[in-house]
């Protein structure tokens, strides 16, 4: 063992048996210390290294320290595992070159959805965006965009029922006229072209020629976000 460079596999195996008081199985042990029940039987066939967490248990158990697993070693240190974090899907999209971004539920119907302003928007999902492809149509905030999906005919043809609406919320001033954006009007959610009238009032104006127009005045109108695509299934 002291040709061993560090302390794992068979060799560490081999050490801690010398710890191991006769009357304690391996199973037992490591059961008793909360550690995986298979933690020795992995030592066996593996060559890994092994959490620091698991052999402090196992050596804590039965009232052992790791000088003295270093010592019956042959002075050998094994090779730990110090407890890291999980990576997070957000950091391995990230990493591989994806977006996830946001589906909500901000009820935003072509029709007359309701939308509850006093209560955040339900998340209902995530839904992946190659990052290259959306750099194409967009440079802002990844974090400030949403999806939500279309409702009713308001829209049609360029919006219809069920379609996929990418939504940037990090824009919230009128600052393109006869453009698509999502907002709140009253207490309903819906999805219309905006024009700012010279008298100083708002006009949402549908796509679809059967449904009226509005017009909003003195904040009866908030702006959610601008709509920068919009996709469908086939």
């Amino acid at each position: 063992m002291s040709d061993t460079k560090d302390l794992r596999g068979m060799a560490l195996y081999e050490a801690l048996m010398k710890l191991k008081p006769e009357s304690l199985s391996p199973t037992n042990w490591a059961l008793q210390a909360g550690v995986n029940r298979g933690f020795f039987s992995n030592l066996k066939v593996g060559n890994g290294a092994v959490r620091s967490d698991s052999l402090r248990k196992l050596l804590a158990q039965i009232g052992r320290t790791e000088d003295e697993l270093y010592s019956v070693a042959g002075g050998v240190q094994p090779t730990l595992v110090e407890n890291v974090r999980p990576i997070s899907i957000e950091t391995i999209a990230e990493e591989q070159g994806w977006a996830l971004i946001e589906e909500i539920d901000l009820a935003l119907g072509m029709g007359a959805t309701f939308l509850d302003a006093n209560r955040l928007p339900e998340r209902l999902g995530i839904i992946p965006f190659r990052m290259d492809w959306l750099r194409e149509i967009y440079r802002g905030p990844i974090a400030g965009l949403k999806i939500v999906r279309g409702r009713g005919d308001s829209m049609e043809p360029t919006i219809r029922d069920g379609d996929f609406v990418l939504v940037d919320t990090s824009r919230q001033r009128l600052d393109e006229q006869d453009v698509v954006w999502a907002v709140s009007y009253g207490d309903l959610g819906m999805i219309r072209r905006l024009r700012q009238m010279p008298g100083g009032g708002i006009q949402l104006m549908p796509d679809n020629p059967v449904v009226r127009p509005l017009e909003a005045h003195d904040g009866e109108m908030h702006i959610i976000g601008r709509v920068i695509w919009i996709g469908r299934r086939m």
